[in-house]
């Protein structure tokens, strides 16, 4: 049987549709949530968030993120400001809004803050935390893959 460049274009037609349909079928059944319900409020604040950034950036002792068992250990430096700091986190989940975390705790005579991980689900979370030392605001996004 002689094959000719028709019967090729028409089999590398066909190949090509299914292929694209699997993967768009497959996409469909995949939940994602990448926009918040307070989009417009957020973009708004987006310049305070840039300048909170910032200054995070040039923190002079940086803070230390640790992953065990129990938690996320988030270590802060050994300076005075840090006793008693008020710290708003927020453990975004953008495959499912129902396992988001928003919550704030303080240092109370410690250095350091765990989030349990009763609250963790195994997944990408990004953590968002914020917090203010002299009427200054800080801002540190992290990616964290929860495995345990």
């Amino acid at each position: 049987m002689k094959i000719n460049y028709k019967i090729v274009v028409c089999y590398l037609l066909f190949v090509f549709i299914t292929f694209n349909s699997y993967f768009l079928l497959r996409k469909q059944s995949i939940k994602s949530e990448l926009i918040s319900k307070k989009y417009y409020e957020e973009e708004i604040n987006f310049q305070k968030k840039i300048d909170s950034k910032k200054n995070a950036k040039f923190l002079k002792n940086k803070i230390k993120f640790k992953i065990s068992k129990k938690g996320i250990h988030i270590v802060f430096p050994k300076e005075k400001n840090y006793l008693n700091l008020n710290i708003n986190y927020s453990l975004i989940r953008y495959s499912n809004s129902l396992l988001d975390n928003n919550n704030s705790m303080n240092t109370k005579n410690n250095y350091f803050i765990i989030i349990s991980s009763k609250t963790l689900k195994k997944g990408n979370y990004n953590l968002i935390l914020r917090w203010i030392v002299n009427n200054k605001e800080f801002l540190i996004e992290k990616d964290i893959i929860w495995k345990n």
